[in-house]
């Protein structure tokens, strides 16, 4: 037998699958079509907790965000520019500010909210020890009901925590 012969027949018992590894990979095909299918679901219900702050005069846009950053659900809305991007920022200070707090002894982050010339970031968190900790970021014009706005996201972000929980 050649050297290229000899290769070949290398090659080729080497694309072969037992029938195990053929199992594992349907196995884990499966594993990963039912994780997709939860994680849309997961999505699709954040999603729809995010329709309560739409409603709010002067929306603009809405992220719903680990305690990482990871956005899990946002809604641009009418915003420009990247929002993954800004919430992921936004987040950063979040957590510069729970870190601020408990240095000066003052308890937990629960809400912060940021006011520019043109609009109003509000962020409101579900708490370092809650069950599901996550970041709330709503973007409204600078106009916008911040009242009613605030308590939507006292109400929401609980209701998030249960679903998520």
């Amino acid at each position: 037998m050649d050297f290229f012969s000899l290769i070949e027949k290398f090659d080729n018992t080497r694309s072969l699958k037992t029938e195990t590894e053929t199992e594992i990979d349907a196995e884990t095909e499966t594993k990963t079509k039912t994780k997709t299918k939860a994680d849309t679901e997961r999505e699709v219900m954040l999603d729809d907790k995010l329709d309560s702050l739409k409603s709010i005069n002067g929306y603009k846009g809405a992220a719903i965000a680990d305690y990482t950053g990871e956005i899990l659900v946002s809604d641009t809305g009418s915003i420009k520019g990247d929002l993954a991007m800004s919430a992921a920022t936004f987040n950063d200070i979040f957590r510069s500010a729970h870190k601020a707090s408990k240095d000066l002894d003052l308890g937990l982050t629960e809400t912060m909210q940021i006011l520019t010339s043109d609009g109003i970031v509000m962020m409101a968190c579900s708490g370092e020890d809650a069950r599901v900790h996550i970041h709330v970021f709503a973007i409204f014009e600078k106009d916008g009901n911040q009242a009613l706005a605030k308590m939507a996201l006292k109400k929401l972000v609980p209701q998030i925590v249960d679903e998520l929980a």
